[in-house]
């Protein structure tokens, strides 16, 4: 075996493994009894927290962890080791599962701090750079590519959109550094703001990727049935429904604009 195929063999291997180990990690407190459950951790008081979705909308992890497991055992395969667009996602998606795994231990062993942050901002990157590398392949994609690779990285660069900015936050929460300047509702709307800014930059740089925008969609959802109860949270409620609209809005102007374009080439 040359260089590259061994090269080729080692990213396949990486995959697989931490497609595996982020699968198992959330239930290493319950298993060990060592730290606290991530379930226990993630409940969110909407009073307090009013930027954190409904309870359920967390379930889109379990579309991704079977996304990834079954992307991780198709590229393994030997007849896939020399497949162009694995070698161009590969290496990313490895590292994406692994800080997967890392964060999952991390937050159960310690809780939350700067280290998963950083993590979780580093992870965000590597999908983001797995996603627009899938959406610029110059190839035509197979049909594993498009009801598997794409909704594997649409749903999982998605949800980390989110999820950057609502762990940034909920450590600044925890050092209270947000009350020296704005109430909690202003406060959610700043962080809903924020990650609304990334999305919407993706949305027109993936070329209106359909799975990347639902999940932000699917992430709004949840912030405004998890609001939409308490009159205190009105102004948070409304406003992640104006951004509803414009993601929607957004999402489909982008196809369209990409669309159009192709048929002009």
């Amino acid at each position: 075996m040359n260089i590259h195929g061994k090269h080729n063999y080692f990213r396949q291997i990486l995959n697989v493994l931490f497609a595996m180990t982020q699968v198992f990690a959330p239930f290493f407190s319950e298993f060990t009894g060592i730290g606290r459950t991530i379930e226990a951790q993630a409940a969110a008081d909407p009073v307090t927290n009013p930027e954190v979705p409904a309870g359920y909308t967390f379930s889109i992890w379990f579309i991704i962890f079977v996304l990834s497991l079954i992307y991780a055992i198709y590229q393994v395969l030997p007849h896939q080791r020399e497949n162009k667009l694995f070698q161009r996602i590969g290496g990313l998606t490895a590292i994406s599962f692994f800080l997967s795994t890392a964060w999952m231990l991390i937050v159960q062993i310690f809780g939350d701090g700067w280290v998963l942050v950083a993590i979780i901002i580093l992870m965000l990157i590597s999908t983001l750079k797995a996603l627009f590398r899938f959406v610029k392949f110059p190839e035509p994609l197979t049909a594993f590519d498009r009801w598997v690779i794409a909704p594997l990285l649409g749903l999982f660069s998605g949800w980390l959109s989110v999820a950057a900015f609502l762990n940034t936050f909920s450590v600044l929460k925890a050092y209270s550094l947000h009350n020296l300047a704005l109430p909690t509702n202003l406060f959610a709307v700043v962080v809903i703001s924020l990650a609304a800014a990334l999305s919407l930059t993706v949305i027109f740089k993936s070329r209106g990727n359909l799975w990347y925008g639902a999940t932000i969609l699917w992430a709004l959802v949840g912030i405004i049935f998890a609001n939409v109860s308490l009159p205190r949270n009105m102004l948070v409620t409304g406003f992640a429904g104006c951004l509803f609209v414009i993601v929607t809005g957004t999402l489909f102007y982008s196809r369209r604009q990409f669309a159009h374009a192709k048929k002009l080439k």
